[in-house]
């Protein structure tokens, strides 16, 4: 079994990885820095300020993460797209 460097999505991949970074990553900054605004837009109470505090952190880190990432990951899928998985 070959793979053909088509058979990769390169830009749907590139699309997965920018959404986390401005999805996770966006949506935790705006609980770290807008807590009431969020709550109001998710139409839910304010919950427990150690709960929101995780929450964003966790979502930030995410998105943090990815972002240094992103470029790594997808050189390997690059230099890897036309190697035989068997071997």
């Amino acid at each position: 079994m070959s793979y053909e460097k088509d058979s990769i999505r390169f830009n749907w991949i590139k699309g997965m990885y920018l959404y986390t970074i401005f999805g996770a990553g966006g949506f935790g900054l705006g609980i770290i820095f807008f807590p009431d605004v969020i709550a109001k837009i998710l139409g839910i109470p304010n919950a427990n300020p150690f709960f929101w505090g995780i929450t964003a952190s966790i979502y930030t880190a995410f998105g943090i993460f990815t972002a240094s990432i992103i470029s790594a990951v997808l050189g390997v899928i690059i230099l890897t797209a036309g190697k035989d998985p068997g071997t």
